[in-house]
C-alpha cells in the first residue's frame, strides 16, 4: 500500500472512532488523533478536519490533542519555538 492510501485509511478510522464516541460516553482517543496528525504531516497530507467530523468536541480535548501532537513533533526532532 502507498503511504497516501494508509493515511486515508487512518483518517477514515478517526472518522469512525469519533463518530462512535460521539454517540457514547466514551472519550475519543487523543493519542490516536495526534498520531494521525503526525502521520499526515510527515506524508505531506492535509490534517483530518476533526471538528467537521464531530463539531461537539470540546476545547479540553482539542488542547489535549495539540499537546500530544507537539510532543510527537519534539520526539521526531522538531524544535518548537512556541504555540497557542
Amino acid at each position: 500500500m502507498t503511504r497516501h492510501l494508509l493515511t486515508v485509511m487512518a483518517v477514515l478510522w478517526v472518522v469512525v472512532g469519533i463518530a462512535m464516541a460521539a454517540g457514547s460516553a466514551e472519550k475519543p482517543d487523543t493519542d490516536y488523533i495526534a498520531r494521525l496528525f503526525l502521520e499526515a504531516q510527515e506524508a505531506g497530507q492535509l490534517f483530518p478536519d476533526i471538528l467537521r467530523i464531530n463539531p461537539e468536541l470540546d476545547d479540553a480535548l482539542l488542547y489535549e490533542v495539540q499537546k500530544k501532537f507537539v510532543a510527537g513533533r519534539i520526539e521526531r526532532g522538531a524544535h518548537i519555538g512556541g504555540y497557542k
